[in-house]
């Protein structure tokens, strides 16, 4: 079974997703407010589910794990905790040093997992292959073939965080794909089971490859 861990990053108020400068030193108001995430498999027939599936006990308190995939397949769990504002690099070590090895995982009942939830927990990913690199800001969404011909804006589902917000919850970004807004009920409306995710930005794991240095943060706009 393929196990990955993965960080919630976030989304932006203004911009929708873009590349942001990630500068060592002072810019923690740049280091945004995170949850976690881990790919995982489940036992059983294979069907796409966003739900919680069980609880951690971090810090004495206790979090939803909240999968987004096929039970029975491979998919994302989510840890539904926010980390306050950090650097960049701050929030990658922390959640590299992270594990939940002296932690109470508590899963529910009718779900199986091998996870070691000890360690691989990362921040979120984005598929820079499904941006035009070289394009401005868009609104349109992907093609057939999943690439956004645009590098910043709305309605981008090429990171993991933007595919839990439009797809998996079905919230709106500010501006439609044909460009009108504020189109209704746009924002972050829907959250299922999450009750620590956040109208805010979070950090993404991926670096932005034509300026190194820089990093993502993918996600819609509220």
């Amino acid at each position: 079974m393929e196990l990955r861990k993965a960080l919630l990053e976030k989304l932006f108020r203004e911009h929708g997703q873009k590349y942001r400068k990630g500068d060592l030193g002072m810019k923690k108001g740049l280091a945004l407010l995170l949850t976690l995430i881990l790919l995982a498999g489940f036992s059983g027939a294979a069907y796409a589910f966003l739900g919680k599936i069980g609880t951690a006990n971090y810090l004495g308190t206790d979090y939803n794990l909240i999968y987004e995939g096929e039970l029975g397949g491979s998919g994302l769990v989510w840890f539904d905790y926010t980390r306050g504002r950090d650097t960049w690099h701050n929030q990658v070590s922390w959640a590299i040093g992270l594990g939940f090895a002296d932690t109470q995982i508590t899963i529910d009942p009718g779900y199986k997992t091998t996870i070691d939830w000890s360690k691989g927990w990362r921040l979120p990913e984005t598929d820079e292959s499904k941006a035009n690199l070289n394009g401005g800001y868009g609104y349109a969404g992907p093609d057939e073939t999943g690439y956004h011909n645009y590098l910043w804006g709305w309605n981008m589902v090429n990171s993991e965080m933007g595919h839990l917000f439009y797809e998996s919850l079905g919230n709106k970004g500010y501006l439609a794909k044909d460009g009108t807004g504020a189109q209704p009920g746009w924002g972050l409306t829907n959250t299922g089971d999450f009750e620590h995710l956040l109208a805010e930005e979070y950090w993404s794991g991926t670096e932005f490859s034509v300026n190194p240095g820089d990093w993502w943060q993918p996600g819609p706009l509220w």
